[in-house]
Order: structure tokens, then C-alpha cells, then sequence
């Protein structure tokens, strides 16, 4: 019985590009060699038209390569994998699907039209980590969140993320759907929270039924000072051009600096955040407790290798994902962690307690 199945094409545009490019390279080779040859040139200069015919090689192997299409298909037992090169009979290769762990998230970098960019992939991945299979690749962290849920409970297999440690957290396939109540237990949550730690950033307010936590911009008057005074320099001096880009720059630290930084609030059963610019709310994403499956300190956007600057608190959901505390001392996002924990475990043992 088949449980996952799918095929992953060639890319044809590069394979266009790659058979045009061989076929006008060596059209000029050939030009060139006939002409040389009909001017009774010494047989060495063929020797230095042999090097350029190496360099066309290069779109001959881009060719083969992306000419190349994969159909993978699960089944109750295996893996089996078929590669169709452009050249060449299909290969095909069956592994047990106990040789599998589960099915992971990460990222990859892609150059196109000279821009770097993220794609967030699903993997399936093998014990050994010699045979994975790519099972998507996606501009936006929720479709790779949803697609990598989905994947689990076709094939069947765990979901493994990737903690602070380098280590696999796994959930298992039947549990991706469970409520944050359902996946927690209540003695995990149950200690008191310490006070809030001491922070220059951090902004701890109290609210009927919540609280709020805010992240402060600091340093964002102090640029504001900084700028502004460098470019009234700059339009004191002959040359006034880079004042008008330093202007520009504190004015957008002058919006941080008023009113500026990120919220964290819960109440009334929901949890949103919110980012203000110039007093304004923008990028604002608001959850209810209900539909919260997930807690966890992690990357935002990423998994593994990355630098710490990168971790923060996450409350993850199928309707998408909240971050906060973003490379806030381990304390704090301890602090913000357990506090929305008891905060959502409270509210949804209560919906269900009224059910």
C-alpha cells in the first residue's frame, strides 16, 4: 500500500539554458577549427582550442545533472527512489523504512538572478544520513510547518526538530494535531515563576487577566543623536550629498526611539504580538489559546547551525507562528517561556474543563 508519493522534475529553464549555451559554444568551436585548419595552421593551436572545449563541458554537466528527475514513492515496508538521468537508463534504489527516523525540518541557500535566499525545507531523514530525501523547499516557514506535519502522518513517522543542543525533539506523528494542554504535562509547567529578570530592554506590565511584555530599541535615541549630529555636519561641509542618507537613517531610529519596539501581550484568551514603529502597530499576529499547539525555545526561521543570536521563544500553531525574545539573555527566555506556558495550559484546561 502506497502511503507518500511524489516526483520531482528537472529543471527545464537551466536545461534550455545548458543546451543552448553547448550547442553555440561548440558551433564556434567548430568555426574557428575549420578556419585555422584551412589557413594550414601548426597543429599546437588545436592544443589551446582543447582547453576551450573543456569549459564547455562545464554546461554539459549542468545538463546532465538537471536533466535528472526523481519519483519517490513509501510504502508500508520501503523507500524506493528512482533517478531518470537525461543520458542513461533509470536507477533505482529500495531501502527499509525502518532506516528511516523521522522527518525534519531545515534550510538551504539559493543563488538566482545574484540574490541569495532562504528555502526552508522538509527532509526525510535516514538513520545514517547517507540516503535523505528533499520532500519540499519553500519561501515561507508556515508552508514548510504544515507540509512537514503533513508528510508525518502520511508516512507515519516522527517529526524531529532541532533543539539548542544540536539534538532531535521528536513528536511523534499522532500527537502533531494535540492541543499545548495535551502535549504537556502538568507538573512540567508547575513551578512558580521567579521574578522578572532585570533588563534594560525588557518591560514587564501587569494587565487584568495577562500581562504584557515589551522590547525596548535602547540604543535608538542614541543614534538618533549621533546621526542627526553627523549630518548637520555633512550639510555644514561641501559635502552635503551622504547628509541627506544619514538624515534619512535617523529618521528611521527617530521611529524606533518613539513609541518603538516589539509586544508581547496576553489576554482575554489570546496571545499577540505586535511591532510599533512612529507609535504605530504593524506586523501584529494574534492566536487563541486554543488553537496553540507548541512552546518551545527555538530558531526562528531556521534549524540548526545557526548563530544564537537567532533563538528565541516560539508559540506555534497551525495558523501560524508567534516569536518573541529574539537573542534575549537564556534567562529571560526561560522567563517568557514558562510564563506563556502556564498562561495558555491555564486557559485551555479551562475550555476544556467548560466542554
Amino acid at each position: 500500500m502506497t502511503k507518500f508519493e511524489m516526483t520531482t522534475k528537472a529543471n527545464t529553464i537551466q536545461l534550455v539554458m545548458g543546451v543552448v549555451f553547448c550547442v553555440v559554444w561548440f558551433s564556434i568551436l567548430g568555426f574557428i577549427s575549420m578556419t585555422i585548419l584551412s589557413m594550414g595552421t601548426p597543429p599546437v593551436v588545436f592544443a589551446f582550442l582543447g582547453l576551450f572545449a573543456l569549459f564547455g563541458l562545464i554546461p554539459v554537466w549542468v545538463v546532465i545533472k538537471n536533466g535528472v528527475s526523481t519519483h519517490l514513492l513509501v510504502n508500508e515496508t520501503h523507500v524506493i527512489s528512482t533517478r531518470t538521468p537525461l543520458i542513461g537508463s533509470a536507477k533505482r534504489r529500495e531501502i527499509p523504512l525502518s532506516d528511516y527516523s523521522g522527518i525534519t525540518t531545515g534550510t538551504r541557500v539559493v543563488r538566482r538572478n545574484k540574490h541569495n535566499y532562504t528555502l526552508h525545507t522538509v527532509l526525510l531523514v535516514h538513520r545514517e544520513k547517507t540516503n535523505n530525501h528533499e520532500l519540499g523547499a519553500y519561501r515561507d516557514v508556515m508552508a514548510q510547518h504544515l507540509r512537514a506535519e503533513e508528510c508525518c502522518k502520511q508516512i507515519g513517522l516522527p517529526l524531529l526538530r532541532t533543539g539548542n543542543d544540536g539534538n532531535y525533539v521528536k513528536t511523534e506523528a499522532e500527537d502533531l494535531d494535540k492541543k499545548f494542554s495535551e502535549r504537556t504535562r502538568k507538573e512540567d509547567i508547575s513551578t512558580p515563576l521567579s521574578a522578572f529578570p532585570k533588563s534594560n530592554r525588557y518591560v514587564l506590565t501587569p494587565l487584568e487577566g495577562g500581562f504584557m511584555i515589551t522590547r525596548k530599541y535602547p540604543l535608538a535615541a542614541f543614534w538618533v543623536v549621533v546621526l542627526y549630529g553627523v549630518a548637520i555636519g555633512f550639510f555644514l561641509s561641501p559635502l552635503w550629498q551622504p547628509g541627506i542618507v544619514l538624515l534619512i537613517v535617523g529618521t528611521l531610529a527617530l521611529g524606533a526611539a518613539i513609541k518603538g519596539g516589539q509586544y508581547l501581550l496576553l489576554q482575554n484568551d489570546r496571545v499577540i504580538t505586535f511591532q510599533t514603529f512612529f507609535g504605530q502597530q504593524l506586523k501584529r499576529l494574534d492566536l487563541h489559546v486554543d488553537d496553540i499547539e507548541e512552546i518551545i525555545e527555538a530558531h526562528d526561521g531556521t534549524q540548526g547551525n545557526v548563530q544564537s543570536l537567532n533563538i528565541c521563544v516560539q508559540v506555534r500553531s497551525d495558523k501560524g507562528f508567534i516569536s518573541f525574545a529574539h537573542g534575549a539573555k537564556k534567562e529571560m527566555r526561560e522567563w517568557v517561556r514558562k510564563s506563556v506556558s502556564q498562561y495558555v495550559f491555564a486557559r485551555q484546561k479551562r475550555e476544556e474543563a467548560g466542554k
